[in-house]
C-alpha cells in the first residue's frame, strides 16, 4: 500500500509542464541569434504577448496548416506569464509594451490539434521578422522557419 502511494505521488506531483515558450526562448537565444548581427545588446520583452495573427502571412498560415478561425485553436500556458534565463550580456529587459520601441518578445503558445505554435517577434533592427516554431507535446522542436513583415 505504501509503495502504491509512493508511486501514485511521483507519478501526480513529479511531473513538470512543458513550457514551450521558454524552450521556444532557449533555442532562440543559444541557436538563432549567434547567427545575426545584432548592434549591440538586444532588448527584449520579458512579458509574453497574446499571438498578433494579423502579422501572420498566407505562407505562413499555409506552412503551418493552421486556420485562423479554427474554433480548435486556444492559448496555451505553461504557468508562467514572462521568459527566464535571460543572460544579461545579449539582452536588455524592457519592462513593459513600449510604441514605437524596437525589441524583441515572445508570444504564448498557440494549441492547434497536436500542434503548439509559438511565435518569436524581432523588430529590433530595420527589417522586422517573425519566428514561427512548431513544437509537439513532449517540448521538441519539430519545425521552424522565419519571415519578414516588414522588409526595408
Amino acid at each position: 500500500m505504501k509503495i502504491l502511494l509512493l508511486i501514485l505521488s511521483f507519478s501526480l506531483f513529479g511531473q513538470n509542464k512543458t513550457c514551450h515558450e521558454q524552450i521556444v526562448f532557449d533555442f532562440y537565444k543559444d541557436s538563432i541569434l549567434k547567427l545575426e548581427k545584432h548592434d549591440g545588446k538586444v532588448l527584449i520583452l520579458k512579458k509574453l504577448k497574446e499571438n498578433n495573427y494579423s502579422l501572420w502571412s498566407k505562407n505562413a498560415l499555409s506552412e503551418l496548416n493552421f486556420k485562423l478561425n479554427d474554433t480548435a485553436a486556444s492559448i496555451h500556458n505553461c504557468g508562467i506569464n514572462e521568459i527566464k534565463n535571460i543572460d544579461s550580456n545579449t539582452f536588455d529587459i524592457l519592462k513593459k509594451w513600449k510604441k514605437n520601441k524596437s525589441f524583441v518578445y515572445v508570444s504564448f503558445a498557440t494549441c492547434f490539434y497536436d500542434k503548439n505554435i509559438v511565435t518569436i517577434i524581432d523588430n529590433s533592427k530595420k527589417e522586422k521578422r517573425i519566428y514561427y516554431f512548431l513544437i509537439n507535446e513532449f517540448g521538441v522542436i519539430t519545425k521552424w522557419f522565419d519571415e519578414y513583415f516588414i522588409k526595408p
